[in-house]
């Protein structure tokens, strides 16, 4: 599975959806979890089980964050969602975009 979270500074809000488009679908495959509102850290995961075991896979994050008037940096982090002895592998020519609203 795959771990989606964030980090930042205290009282920081985040309101996020994750989707996983996996290479092959099948009946029952839990492709997407929305997280509601809420104070940083927050994260959720794609267990092993709630994917037919997929090849390949896209991860899309879709997140609004606002951090109030507490300084520092929020991240993004994103991790195998339990131990396997097969890698989670980040391809060459991914990308990510972030934009400051102010």
């Amino acid at each position: 599975g795959i771990k989606v979270g964030f980090t930042g500074p205290t009282n920081a809000v985040v309101s996020f959806v994750t989707a996983i488009i996996p290479d092959a679908v099948a009946a029952g495959d839990v492709y997407a979890k929305v997280i509601d509102v809420g104070t940083v850290p927050r994260n959720t995961v794609f267990t092993a089980a709630a994917l037919s075991a997929p090849s390949v896979a896209l991860v899309h994050i879709s997140a609004r964050i606002g951090n109030n008037t507490n300084a520092g940096t929020i991240q993004l982090q994103f991790a195998q969602g339990t131990s396997n002895v097969t890698g989670l592998v980040l391809y060459s020519g991914c990308h990510m975009r972030a934009d400051r609203i102010s």
